[in-house]
């Protein structure tokens, strides 16, 4: 009985290492869909306006001599306001896209924490927004953090949250990132296929994470059991080393 209890709380316990949270970035995606959707409908609308005003034929008084007559000015008037409009919706569209990507990756920041704070809870560690103090970290427990699928795609949203949140003039790291290979700019196009192609990576990669940790901290195989073994019977004498023995009997 005794051990069917241990096993049951070993289950939950993987569950909730393996399985920590909804899909990363899933609230925020659901919470600006119809956003997105109204406005890439009027930015719809304000490029057929375009297209039609490029088909206006201008009076023969402005073409000829360069004064407009009044539909001429109603014509600039509807043009330039077509032109702010149509910047407008496009600055609001790449603002939603970027602010997709610094959700997703605060999820990913937010998952990491969670994790180390559950299994890990007495190492001390604090520093979940330093990559490099993040890596060192899983290092020191055999987990090297770039051998990692999804570790590629994670590391660029890194890049491109913190160009987003920190940087104007794209720099090398974000350059190097195809969809911004020949970019001058983030723009929601850009941003919008950069979220598509690392989205699941993303998710896949925190996933593969938890695995990560699950098994170092609970999964021991024959080599390790050995080498732990070796390594106590090396270090206690003979009277410790007995005491440990029958401890690990006890409260199996």
């Amino acid at each position: 009985m005794e051990n069917s209890f241990q096993d049951f709380f070993k289950d939950v316990r993987k569950s909730a290492i393996l399985n920590p949270s909804p899909e990363l970035g899933q609230f925020f995606n659901t919470a600006i869909a119809k956003t997105i959707i109204q406005l890439k409908s009027e930015m719809k609308r304000e490029q057929d306006i375009s297209k039609y005003l490029s088909e206006v034929k201008l009076s023969d008084s402005y073409l000829t001599n360069g004064r407009p007559n009044d539909d001429d000015e109603q014509y600039f008037e509807r043009q330039m306001e077509n032109s702010e409009n149509m910047l407008w919706h496009e600055a609001n569209l790449t603002a939603v896209a970027e602010m997709r990507i610094i959700y997703l990756f605060k999820n990913f920041e937010i998952g990491v924490r969670l994790l180390i704070e559950q299994v890990y809870k007495d190492s001390g560690f604090s520093d979940f927004y330093k990559w490099d103090s993040l890596k060192n970290f899983f290092k020191g427990l055999g987990i090297i953090m770039s051998k990692i699928s999804g570790y590629a795609e994670t590391n660029e949203l890194k890049n491109v949250n913190n160009q987003i949140k920190h940087g104007y003039e794209l720099s090398k790291d974000v350059k190097g990132i195809k969809e911004f290979a020949n970019a001058e700019a983030i723009t929601y196009l850009n941003c919008e296929q950069f979220y598509k192609r690392i989205h699941d990576k993303v998710n896949s990669f925190l996933a593969n994470l938890s695995q990560a940790v699950y098994d170092e901290r609970y999964e021991f195989e024959q080599d390790r059991i050995k080498a732990i073994a070796f390594e106590y019977k090396n270090r206690m004498d003979d009277v410790a080393l007995k005491q440990l023995i029958d401890e690990l009997s006890t409260n199996r």
